[in-house]
């Protein structure tokens, strides 16, 4: 029986020690695995904020180029505007002030 009791006592101290071992790996594992979840939220954070300046970007980028398109609409339009101008004769002044032509409407007055 002696030897029974110690054989079951060995197996106890055994037992508690893995235990314990056992109670230091999950806390160690624990705290990695915290370490690493506030790491991921992180990362998390981090994408989050380049999404958030990529599509500030491209609203940036667009926005130019509905500028862009614009400006070269409204510079089209002044150049046809400035053709059609052209192309009818346009009194000048004389340096006395008067026109070297007579003004559209005034022919033969």
């Amino acid at each position: 029986e002696v030897n029974n009791y110690k054989s079951l006592e060995r197996k106890l101290r055994t037992t508690r020690a893995n235990r314990e071992n056992q109670a230091v790996v999950v806390e160690e594992t624990t705290s990695k695995l915290d370490a690493i979840d506030a790491r991921c939220s992180d990362i998390v954070a981090e994408i989050t904020t380049l999404i958030d300046i990529e599509e500030a970007s491209e609203t940036r980028l667009k926005n130019r180029d509905d500028d862009a398109k614009s400006l070269t609409q409204s510079r089209a339009t002044y150049r046809a505007k400035r053709m059609k101008n052209s192309a009818t004769p346009q009194p000048s002044l004389s340096p006395q002030g008067g026109y070297y032509t007579e003004p559209p409407g005034l022919e033969g007055n």
